[in-house]
């Protein structure tokens, strides 16, 4: 496909100016990030905390994950502000981002969680969960509250004079009682709202005394009133209703995709990507299976000590190896179906299925072309999404939580599964929402535009459970960029999308490497997985291969070129049988005899 010089300038421009806007709008959010102590680094700092306190670490098992604090981000994003938040983070040593780690014991309750600073590698939250009957020295309330307090001095320069006395609670156990204190500083207060009685968040101190032993510590605690818990679980059921009505949608059009893949069993067209296509799905498959295994450390994580490890382990394993392989087939399904219906929806455009590439080569300088389009597209993307953040923030109060930020910091290998989320993505969902579901818009609407906006609005819904506030704007967001690529599919084809989406999901997954302060392995892999696409090109560039259009023809079995001889000596010598019947005719006759239809499609072709 020929591309004018002129289109490259115009899209060179839009790419030039995209980034640009993103960099004014959207850069800012990764200044928050600060991944200076790593995942060795913050499991070091735990065990060494515990061998002080006389615990042998050797007896435990350990599970470290990566997270941040979303309620303070959710509040102070919505009152104060970006820019403010920020400030109110630097100003009072907030942590918004750390690493937790917890030592356990397989079939017993007490164990031990840290909470390490990603920023300084300090300890700034502890608790020994004891077992009930354990037994401590009862030394009474005045004792536990003075010790707390001078705890908090030597740990976090605590001073008194600052913070106000907020809850003082006791519980007793049959051998011993627990004394909880927490404190409220005093300067800050940010109200939920004007009116009275509304609540307000407050930032507390808190810690728990059993006997001689601080039991339990946070440094900060950002407490939100409980208006605002309510106000976001209102906004968090709007997210749950669109993900139904997405579920419904994606269920009718599984159901559309299945059926066309049953009723078309025997199109030429599917049948020529079929091993391609169940190719890619068992490679999706084992990238799945891969990326699970490089996030174990969430499912340790979650272990519940009442049950033995390896049945939670297996019970797990199995249930999320039933959902990967269901999801899997649904792809398999989408690719096969889609690929027939763009054939007939969209003869003129070639490039939007895999089959031309099939058909031609997948190493050509047009190949190449198409990747390096993919890479402006991608950065047109960006652009877009700022706008449509930078409209959101204007008109209707959005914020954005920056867990997207974090959430692949707890993988072993955060680049691996940046990768495998680009390819998986890139890969279903452009065959979803682009090949298959504008081909079946467009037959079902009998219009391409119709279909371009139902393809759009449904990946739209596909992301609403996504936190956003306010929920349905993701749809917007997304619905925006759908139609946006859908423009480049039809025109373009299949790899400038799929290369665009690869690379603004990996982005998303890894830009707080490339942009905040983190180990610089994890610098340099993200580059090298956002190359990627570019090395391909690089590839194709230089085998340069043939792009001649192959025929569109049957792949026979051994089994059925013997049967196709038969099949045409019998067709060559009873003409009679024959006379004055359409070529359509002879095929169902011969397919109601029982005959191969590929075989039979062969065999009538050639004579």
């Amino acid at each position: 496909m020929k591309i004018k010089t002129s289109s490259w300038f115009i899209f060179l421009f839009l790419a030039l100016l995209s980034a640009f806007i993103w960099f004014k709008f959207t850069y800012r959010q990764f200044s928050v990030v600060n991944l200076s102590v790593d995942r060795g680094t913050a499991l070091k700092i735990a065990k060494q905390y515990l061998q002080q306190k006389g615990v042998d670490t050797t007896k435990f098992k350990t599970a470290i994950i990566f997270t941040s604090d979303f309620e303070a981000d959710r509040y102070l994003q919505k009152f104060l502000g970006f820019s403010e938040e920020q400030k109110f983070v630097k100003k009072y040593d907030f942590d918004l981002f750390f690493w937790l780690i917890r030592f356990f014991q397989e079939d017993v309750k007490e164990e031990y969680r840290m909470t390490v600073s990603s920023k300084t590698g300090q300890v700034i939250a502890f608790s020994h969960d004891l077992e009930e009957t354990e037994a401590k020295e009862n030394l009474g309330e005045d004792f536990s509250k003075q010790l707390s307090i001078e705890f908090l001095e030597k740990t976090f320069g605590f001073n008194p004079e600052e913070y106000s006395l907020y809850s003082n609670t006791e519980q007793k156990f049959d051998n011993r009682t627990d004394y909880y204190f927490s404190w409220q500083r005093n300067d800050i207060y940010i109200p939920w709202s004007n009116k009275e009685n509304t609540g307000g968040a407050k930032l507390l101190r808190s810690v728990i005394v059993s006997g001689t032993e601080i039991n339990s510590f946070t440094k900060s605690i950002f407490y939100a009133p409980e208006e605002f818990n309510r106000f976001k679980a209102r906004q968090m059921r709007t997210g749950d209703f669109l993900s139904s009505v997405f579920r419904i949608f994606f269920l009718v059009i599984l159901i559309s995709a299945t059926y066309f893949v049953i009723a078309r069993r025997h199109h030429l067209a599917m049948h020529v990507v079929k091993k391609f296509c169940v190719t890619v799905t068992i490679i999706l498959l084992l990238l799945t299976v891969l990326d699970r295994l490089n996030q174990f450390e969430i499912v340790l994580f979650n272990y519940p000590t009442t049950s033995s490890l390896s049945q939670y382990i297996s019970n797990y394993a199995l249930s999320d190896f039933l959902s990967i392989f269901i999801a899997t087939i649904g792809f398999l399904m989408f690719s096969l179906s889609g690929e027939s219906l763009h054939y007939e929806a969209f003869p003129q455009k070639r490039h939007g299925a895999f089959l031309n590439y099939l058909r031609t080569t997948f190493f050509s300088r047009e190949v190449f072309k198409m990747v390096c389009l993919g890479y402006l597209t991608f950065f047109i993307m960006l652009g877009i999404q700022s706008i449509a953040f930078k409209i959101g923030e204007l008109n209707f109060q959005l914020w954005i939580e920056h867990n997207h930020l974090v959430r692949l910091s707890t993988n072993y290998l955060p680049f691996v599964s940046a990768f495998i989320i680009g390819f998986k993505s890139s890969i279903v969902e452009e065959v979803t929402y682009r090949v298959y579901a504008i081909s079946w818009g467009k037959k079902l609407f009998r219009n391409t535009t119709l279909g371009i906006f139902f393809a759009a609005f449904l990946w739209g819904l596909a992301h609403s459970g996504y936190y956003i506030f306010p929920m349905w704007f993701r749809v917007f967001e997304i619905a925006s960029l759908g139609i946006f690529l859908s423009i480049i599919y039809l025109n373009f084809g299949i790899i400038p999308v799929i290369v665009a989406h690869y690379l603004f999901d990996v982005f998303w997954n890894t830009a707080e490497y490339l942009f905040g302060q983190s180990h610089p392995i994890h610098f340099f892999s993200t580059h090298f997985i956002l190359a990627i696409p570019f090395l391909f090109g690089l590839i194709a560039f230089f085998a340069n291969r043939s792009i001649s259009e192959r025929p569109l023809q049957w792949q026979l079995t051994k089994h059925q070129l013997f049967n196709l001889k038969i099949l045409e000596y019998y067709l060559i010598h009873h003409p009679h049988e024959f006379q004055n019947r359409t070529k359509e005719d002879v095929r169902q006759d011969l397919i109601s005899r029982g005959w191969d239809v590929a075989v039979v499609e062969a065999a009538v072709e050639k004579v």
